[in-house]
């Protein structure tokens, strides 16, 4: 947490190294992804993707 400082402020920056290297994370065409993300969407409003509640108690 202490590292988080850092970009909450100025440094809007996180090195790879510190963050997806270590936890597995891979490059992604993040266009790509948006574009599932919008379909998903649409098709849950419309109702052709069924989808879990989710709720804290």
């Amino acid at each position: 947490m202490p590292k988080l400082a850092k970009i909450q402020c100025n440094e809007l920056f996180i090195d790879n190294y510190l963050g997806c290297v270590p936890l597995g994370v891979e490059e992604d065409n993040i266009d790509s992804a948006i574009g599932d993300s919008v379909r998903l969407c649409t098709d849950i409003i419309q109702g052709k993707a069924k989808t879990i509640g989710m709720k804290g108690e």
